[in-house]
């Protein structure tokens, strides 16, 4: 959970090597990419929302695999 602009680490690991990631939370989208193990982490800013639960989610543009977590907006 987390506050408006607050940082936060999203990771992940199963997608194409060098594969361009979108990352979302709330309506916001972000970028991200794996390395060469397929792996990815990047920090992103929790965007201006109403409170309560929501998901970050992350898919792969070429393979369409999707992964999300949920997170709390304070």
């Amino acid at each position: 959970q987390g506050a408006e602009n607050s940082q936060i680490a999203v990771t992940g690991t199963g997608y194409q090597p060098g594969e361009k990631l979108t990352v979302s939370l709330a309506d916001q989208k972000y970028s991200a990419q794996a390395d060469t193990r397929g792996r990815f982490s990047t920090v992103i800013s929790v965007p201006a929302a109403r409170a309560g639960a929501y998901d970050i989610k992350v898919e792969g543009e070429k393979s369409g695999r999707h992964y999300s977590i949920n997170f709390r907006i304070e």
